[in-house]
């Protein structure tokens, strides 16, 4: 491929085009291409002082005219000889023997958008480099900073300690509660023996002391710790509340009752009593057992006799623990009266009403009988 130089204006120039060529010879076809390329005056000017310098031969057999002798060699630049140079004649190609410059060329004519991407981009990178730079320092900076300040934290502890001590007791019995966790502020925590004690070294200052064990509610505050010894005393833990077994098997005992089982009914409300006797649980089970007497009654069952009798005592034992109720009162008035001891059933009847003057069971009673 040879290489053709174009001066031309602004508009054209760093452009470059390929012409394919074609050669017709003797029994041959060859071909071959043509680079044009569009220059400036001062590119032109660089590409001509590139050039090698080149002595052409006019003499000889071959160059010159018929008739005429040969002339001795002259050289293309006759005002210096001694710049001349010997040699056979050559081709002049642009560029020989030098780097090509059209990669320098082409840089300095890229269009502005180009140029603007490429430093904007290198602008982009220099702050990220920065960027990355400061974060570094900064959280180097910040980490230097905390582990100074806990070698000095450590140091100041050396120095300056203190004791920690007190007793974990019950709230509800001031029984010791053995095995609770002490925790003060960062200090691992420090575990309270049989006796409840506990004793943990800690430094002076405000922290915050949490106290935790099995089955109970974590108790936290916050305290001043002074030099020396500091005897915190007893450090009370209430119990976590949980609804009693007896409660949730009367409340079964209650579904059972609604949905007519009351066999099953009363059975679940003895096992609740025998759990805890609460007065709500015997009165409500002995109207259940009256109840179930008066059907076997009706039904000529004579098991009513023994079922009323477990009624009535039931109720009795009610009345007994809460005297002053009247619906305990009044179901032990009911149960009198289903077993025919008028006497107790008005005397009953009338205690009730003075507790509540509104209570049904008790104004049913006094109506059999026709007592106010």
């Amino acid at each position: 491929m040879v290489d053709l130089l174009v001066i031309a204006d602004s508009a054209w120039l760093g452009r470059t085009y390929i012409v394919p060529l074609a050669f017709a010879g003797t029994g041959s076809r060859r071909t071959g291409a043509v680079r044009i390329n569009c220059v400036s005056q001062e590119e032109w000017d660089r590409w001509v002082a590139a050039l090698p310098k080149v002595r052409t031969d006019f003499g000889g057999s071959s160059g010159g005219r018929p008739g005429e002798e040969a002339s001795e060699p002259t050289g293309l630049d006759n005002d210096h000889p001694d710049t001349a140079e010997t040699g056979p004649k050559e081709d002049i190609v642009p560029g020989a023997g030098r780097k090509d410059p059209w990669p320098a060329v082409k840089r300095q004519l890229r269009p502005w958008w180009a140029v603007l991407g490429q430093r904007a981009l290198r602008a982009a990178l220099a702050l990220a480099v920065a960027a990355v730079v400061a974060w570094g320092a900064l959280t180097g900076g910040a980490f230097a900073i905390r582990q100074i300040g806990h070698v000095w934290q450590r140091m100041v502890s050396i120095f300056d300690r203190a004791t920690l001590s007190g007793v974990v007791v019950d709230a509800q019995t001031g029984k010791p509660v053995s095995g609770a966790a002490v925790t003060i502020g960062s200090v691992p925590p420090a575990t309270a023996d049989g006796e409840g004690k506990f004793r943990v070294d800690v430094s002076p200052g405000t922290a915050t002391l949490s106290v935790t064990a099995g089955g109970y509610q974590t108790a936290s505050r916050t305290i001043t710790i002074g030099e020396g010894d500091n005897e915190l005393g007893r450090l009370r833990l209430d119990r976590v509340m949980t609804p009693p077994v007896s409660e949730t098997i009367f409340k079964e005992a209650m579904r059972l009752q609604r949905d007519g089982r009351l066999k099953d009914a009363i059975a679940k409300g003895r096992e609740a009593i025998s759990i805890d006797a609460k007065p709500v649980y015997l009165y409500t089970v002995a109207s259940w057992l009256l109840l179930r007497a008066s059907k076997q009654k009706e039904s000529g069952n004579r098991d009513w006799m023994a079922t009323g009798q477990s009624g009535l005592a039931l109720a009795n034992q009610a009345a007994s623990m809460s005297p002053h109720d009247a619906n305990a009162l009044a179901t032990l008035a009911g149960a009198a009266a289903f077993m025919g001891d008028r006497e107790t059933a008005i005397w009953k009847a009338r205690e009730a009403l003075q507790y509540d003057p509104k209570n049904e069971l008790a104004k049913m009673v006094l109506g059999k009988y026709g007592e106010k």
